[in-house]
């Protein structure tokens, strides 16, 4: 059932018409060397890495104190 479930979920964002184009420009724009490093996401982007992960925007509220955003 997990498989069904799977391929599904593959089906749905494969029929994403917008998504499948922004995949390929990203795609392109790989192959073209036009990528941006970690630390510019981070910094001109706002993104944080945490656990393994990259996030937008991110709040982590710790035994009720705001530790970062």
């Amino acid at each position: 059932m997990q498989q069904f479930a799977s391929l599904m979920e593959i089906m749905e964002i494969l029929s994403d018409r917008e998504f499948m184009s922004d995949l390929r420009e990203g795609i392109r724009q790989a192959d073209l060397g036009q990528t941006v490093s970690l630390e510019v996401m981070k910094l001109e982007f706002n993104f944080q890495y945490c656990d393994g992960r990259l996030f937008k925007n991110m709040v982590i509220i710790w035994e009720g104190k705001k530790l970062m955003q």
